[in-house]
């Protein structure tokens, strides 16, 4: 009944909160005479301690996030090479985007592009992190409002002013570096595919062909930026919904 339910709400509550031992005792209704008392000694204690595990140390964050941003990117260069790797071993559509792009990423002929798709990656993982950090501001925050403590409310100020600042910079940073990577890749691929156009008069012999295509420079042009974009928002769309779902 709700006599024995309350009694023994209150009885597993006492020690979970470390309070006095107490006598449960239950007055002419039948209720707990101090369940409104360990109620109220409940509601007291620090949200740190009625809620363990959602709060972060905030003064050593950022050692704590530097370590993870590290062993989160050099988990991910594996896992991406991997995944990769399965792709072109496994699936036409692996072996397309090797013939088509390897030659652009083959280290023994020019490291900048890796260097370049490295950085891309790095940044996708600390808005990652930025995005966790938020989230545990947000919790200490309305938290630090709800216990109605100025010392805390201000000292979250002060963190989100920290996170949204380097937020802003990570975010223009990593545009920069997308679109930039971009063009890149697209003016090497444009080249590459034109060659192989113009070479042996490919685009005179292409008119006597049963399947020929029309306005091949234009359709190149379209199909080059078409796979760059896709390429760039499988992949990094790819790892930040897994890091996310891991962290």
């Amino acid at each position: 009944d709700k006599s024995q339910h309350a009694k023994f709400g209150v009885r597993e509550l006492v020690p979970a909160l470390d309070l006095p031992k107490v006598n449960i005792k239950q007055n002419s209704r039948g209720t707990n005479s101090v369940q409104t008392t360990v109620l109220r000694r409940c509601l007291r204690q620090p949200v740190s301690r009625r809620i363990e595990g959602l709060s972060l140390d905030w003064n050593h964050e950022l050692v704590t996030s530097l370590s993870w941003l590290g062993k989160t990117f050099v988990v991910s260069l594996f896992g991406l090479g991997a995944t990769l790797w399965v792709l072109i071993r496994y699936t036409v559509w692996g072996r397309q985007f090797r013939l088509i792009s390897w030659a652009y990423f083959n280290p023994a002929k020019n490291r900048l592009p890796l260097v370049w798709l490295a950085l891309i990656i790095l940044f996708t993982l600390f808005g990652v992190r930025l995005n966790v950090l938020l989230s545990f501001w947000s919790n200490s925050f309305y938290n630090a409002m709800q216990e109605l403590d100025a010392k805390a409310f201000w000292f979250m100020l002060l963190v989100f002013s920290i996170l949204a600042t380097t937020h802003v910079c990570r975010s223009l940073l990593e545009y920069w570096l997308r679109q930039a990577f971009s063009i890149r890749w697209r003016i090497w691929l444009t080249r590459r595919l034109l060659d192989r156009w113009f070479d042996g008069q490919a685009y005179y012999r292409s008119r006597f062909v049963s399947d020929s295509a029309d306005n091949p420079d234009q359709r190149i042009q379209q199909d080059i930026e078409s796979f760059v974009n896709s390429s760039m928002k499988l992949a990094m769309g790819l790892l930040e919904a897994v890091v996310s779902l891991m962290a």
